[in-house]
């Protein structure tokens, strides 16, 4: 453990003091560092300072919180087995640990996860690494993937605790209500947007401090904290700015009205990712 921690060090050491010589030249590129970034270099050094002595620390306590393996015996029953500690299988898992008196097996053929993978910064190298990551490959066609070799796209999941909610990239979106009422109407009952709303109430914090008098369509006790990164670019910004001038709202899309401009909401708190397993699993243990 102690190896990977001191290559993720050099690693954001490398990265700062690159970062401090490219600021000393004179280039093009000075100008889309702005526009992306308005952080001096030199607070930049500070915030790694900081962040490293947080990350040692923070490391420490993580390892501590890691789930035990448990050795079974001939003989040892169980009310139910749960196969998969992912998304779904973490919270399934944690409901029915709500009753006392009911034993549950869950089984993961992957790994813990770590204090790297809940690190929000990681989640563009998380697909990469093969002990957290299934790596399955879509079946080649013609209709799709026509960029990649074979016509056949990577296609990530979690091969670890928490799952694919290990290696996202954190976005919370509950997708369009036209869409769940359109499944109702083909005949699936409870699947209708007003069905299914209480349920994504019941799973969510919103720490947006804007949305949260907006008890009709968000949580306030869920286990999964929902809320904006804590950082936006001048780009972000921009963004926002141009969807206002074409004329289009700043919405809640999780909200009423989904069509216009936002800031992405994210499975993040205190900046850390809000896997199923810190969300749901973790707490069940407690």
């Amino acid at each position: 453990m102690m190896r990977k921690v001191t290559y993720f060090l050099r690693v954001l050491t490398l990265s700062a003091i690159i970062g401090l010589l490219q600021s000393q030249r004179q280039s093009p590129s000075n100008w889309y560092r702005r526009l992306y970034d308005n952080n001096t270099s030199g607070s930049k050094l500070i915030d790694l300072s900081i962040g490293t002595l947080n990350f040692l620390k923070q490391n420490q306590r993580f390892r501590s919180q890691k789930v035990l393996h448990l050795t079974l015996q001939d003989g040892d029953t169980f009310d139910f087995i749960v196969i998969g500690a992912g998304t779904a299988g973490a919270a399934i898992s944690a409901r029915l640990s709500e009753n006392p008196h009911i034993k549950i097996l869950l089984i993961e053929a992957g790994s813990n996860d770590s204090f790297f993978t809940n690190i929000p910064m990681m989640a563009p190298i998380l697909s990469l690494n093969n002990k957290i990551n299934w790596k399955y490959k879509t079946k080649p066609s013609n209709k799709y993937c026509l960029g990649m070799n074979d016509n056949s796209c990577a296609w990530s999941a979690g091969k670890v605790i928490g799952g694919s909610s290990v290696l996202n990239f954190m976005i919370a979106t509950r997708g369009g209500a036209e869409d769940y009422d359109r499944w109702a109407e083909m005949g699936n009952e409870g699947w209708a947007y007003n069905d299914v709303l209480k349920y994504f109430k019941k799973l969510e914090t919103i720490d947006i401090p804007e949305l949260k008098s907006d008890i009709l369509y968000h949580g306030t006790d869920g286990p999964v904290h929902i809320t904006h990164p804590s950082f936006h670019t001048p780009l972000a910004e921009a963004f926002l700015e141009a969807g206002k001038e074409l004329g289009y709202p700043l919405v809640d899309y999780n909200g009423k009205n989904e069509i216009g401009f936002s800031y992405l909401q994210t499975t993040i708190m205190n900046g850390t990712r809000m896997s199923s397993n810190r969300a749901y699993l973790k707490p069940a243990r407690d």
